[in-house]
């Protein structure tokens, strides 16, 4: 139970500094670069911060949990577009939650290198699914846009 708990109060702090991080990358992005962003964007980039402005903490948590940037970057990202503060703010916390305990039990690991702990590995795991899951969908929206558009070639007589 004790390892229990020190599990959760790391994970909480790392949680509060992923929060802290978001936000304070988040209000970089915006007071920098909101403004140049909104003039310049046209067409596709446009529609792109149209998505980010309409999504809420379910695009944000699927956002941070793809392999395509660091935290800062995606924070920073984030900023620049229309999205709202509050939906990014908890999306990116429910997006920390897997690391954050991950580190938390690392941390436990390197304080008593005696014990093999496997939540230390459970973060990568989570991590490897939900990548396997979207790379997926994603092939399979690709695939039947392919076939949406391709035509079948008469046979000539």
């Amino acid at each position: 139970m004790g390892r229990a708990l020190r599990h959760g109060r790391g994970a909480s702090y790392a949680l509060g500094a992923a929060l802290l991080a978001a936000a304070l990358g988040f209000g970089v992005g915006r007071l920098l670069g909101r403004a140049f962003v909104a003039e310049r964007v046209r067409g596709r980039l446009a529609r792109l911060d149209g998505w980010f402005a309409r999504q809420s903490v379910l695009g944000v948590v699927t956002v941070r949990l793809l392999p395509v940037g660091g935290f800062g970057l995606i924070s920073y990202g984030y900023g620049t577009t229309g999205a709202r503060l509050r939906p990014f703010l908890i999306g990116s916390v429910l997006a920390s939650v897997p690391s954050a305990f991950g580190y938390a039990a690392m941390g436990a690991a390197v304080a008593s290198p005696g014990d093999i702990n496997w939540l230390a590995i459970a973060p990568a795991g989570l991590g490897l699914v939900a990548s396997t899951i979207i790379v997926t969908k994603w092939r399979r929206s690709r695939r039947a846009a392919r076939a949406a558009t391709t035509e079948p070639v008469p046979a000539s007589a």
